[in-house]
């Protein structure tokens, strides 16, 4: 019987609160569970790995061509992994949100420039007092600035210079109301939580000043709202987070993280109960398929 292993970051000595709930609801269906640190699962351990489930892997973008290099590795391997392979290609750059943007899924205005000349541009043809500017490949807030259209322009960068790494958005307000997280597992929503940055800090995470998470119950309609980004999405994942912020009862999403989203399953343990079971039916329907064991 192969291990199911539970892939964290490479700073962490352990799994945090949120995921150690879902390990041990795992650990009632499956007798061989190992939480590793994903740049110490090479390709033996892979290969004695009935699946690998991605979680809190946020040092990832840190560590990018390290990351990409594990990434094709497990692709040679054809290891089972949750989230699949191709979702987790497919989120890591932000370029993914002009993407959804084509479908008519809501987002900030946002231009994924080639050049400084570009930034200067958009900051020009848009009427907004605060531009955001922060890393295509990036998480956890690191990176993320925000500038005044003054300060923007005031930045001394020759307009042939190559800008094709970030992404820039118009600010929006509505930030300071709080961002909602919509959690799904196996495509269905299970729950919501509500961060709010510490004003003027307009991060929301805890690390920036951010108030702590809260479980709440949204309006029906953003819930429908949230669902209907998720089915925009290539395939539907085993787990997702659809991040927004609402404006006249609209969402605007500001990311959709389906590599190594914090759950929050600490504030909704029956979620880790329904991500241990998706994890197990996935793992035996892949065995079925191989004709292998778990």
């Amino acid at each position: 019987m192969k291990y199911i292993t539970i892939a964290f970051g490479s700073r962490q000595n352990d799994l945090d609160e949120s995921d150690g709930l879902f390990r041990a609801e795992l650990a009632k269906m499956s007798p061989k569970v190992q939480p590793l640190r994903w740049d110490a699962i090479d390709s033996n351990v892979a290969q004695d790995s009935s699946a690998i489930v991605f979680r809190s892997v946020w040092d990832y973008p840190e560590k990018i061509e390290e990351f990409r290099h594990w990434v094709n590795m497990l692709q040679s391997n054809k290891t089972l992994t949750i989230n699949c392979l191709d979702l987790v290609a497919w989120n890591m750059d932000k370029k993914y949100l002009s993407v959804m943007s084509k479908t008519g899924i809501l987002i900030p205005k946002s231009i994924l420039p080639l050049t400084w000349q570009d930034v200067i541009s958009f900051v020009h043809e848009h009427d907004a007092e605060k531009f955001v500017i922060k890393p295509r490949i990036g998480g956890s807030g690191l990176g993320v600035n925000c500038f005044t259209k003054g300060e923007v322009l005031d930045i001394k960068r020759s307009p042939e210079e190559d800008c094709s790494d970030i992404i820039v958005q118009t600010f929006c307000p509505e930030i300071f109301d709080g961002e909602l997280s919509f959690i799904f597992i196996g495509g269905t929503y299970c729950h919501s939580i509500l961060r709010k940055p510490n004003a003027p800090e307009f991060r929301v995470h805890r690390k920036y000043g951010g108030f702590q998470a809260v479980r709440i119950d949204p309006p029906d309609g953003l819930v429908q709202q949230a669902e209907q980004i998720l089915e925009k999405l290539p395939s539907i994942p085993d787990y997702a987070r659809v991040d927004a912020f609402q404006r006249d009862g609209l969402l605007i999403c500001s990311e959709i993280e389906l590599i190594d989203p914090n759950l929050f399953l600490h504030l909704a343990p029956e979620t880790a109960k329904r991500l241990a079971e998706v994890v197990v039916k996935k793992v035996a329907a892949s065995a079925g398929d191989s004709g292998s064991g778990l």
